[in-house]
């Protein structure tokens, strides 16, 4: 099985590696990507998470919130944002919660507030700061991006979770879900 990362993602991961050491190497062994002073691998790339992780010999690289731009995931759907008449498409539920919250919070401010109140379990959908959204740390790294100066947005979501969060957002200002805002997917996105 093919296992895929958007170019981006790992130039971004990539980076901090770098700037800690100029003569690392990045290697391929059977399915896994490598990277350190080969033939010593320090860290291992996730592509899940579209980070390297450490394996145990180096300590990790410092951790910056990612950036938007290398955190939308591949395709996995064609879905549509309905928002106030205007109707917003997207590739996968990750693109759909970024952007989705970034354009609830332009037309009606304070939804990120009234989503940041909501705390299910151990994980929050937006924050403050990126060590509000997660109780366990590794998550914080891989699983966070600022979604607007300011805010922090939980970037491992389920299908589910999206749109609990999007309803919730948008009914946190006043928007009816079915009504003033929506996500439709493919099939029925005509």
């Amino acid at each position: 099985m093919a296992r895929i990362a958007l170019a981006s993602g790992l130039q971004h991961a990539l980076a901090p590696l770098t700037r800690a050491d100029s003569q690392l190497t990045v290697w391929i062994t059977g399915d896994r990507l490598l990277a350190g002073r080969f033939p010593t691998a320090d860290f291992e790339f996730d592509f899940s998470a579209e980070v390297f992780a450490s394996m145990g010999s180096l300590p990790a690289p410092p951790v910056a919130p990612r950036s938007l731009d290398t955190v939308v995931g591949r395709k996995t759907s064609n879905l549509v944002l309905r928002l106030l008449g205007r109707d917003t498409p997207y590739e996968s539920w990750k693109a759909l919660m970024i952007g989705a919250l970034r354009q609830i919070e332009e037309a009606r401010p304070g939804a990120l507030e009234a989503l940041e109140a909501y705390h299910p379990r151990s994980k929050r959908a937006v924050a403050r700061r990126p060590e509000q959204l997660y109780e366990n740390r590794k998550q914080v790294e891989h699983f966070s991006a600022e979604l607007i100066p300011g805010w922090y947005v939980a970037t491992n979501n389920s299908r589910t979770e999206v749109l609990k969060y999007l309803r919730k957002a948008g009914e946190g200002v006043g928007l009816v879900w079915g009504r003033d805002i929506d996500v439709v997917e493919a099939a029925d996105a005509r």
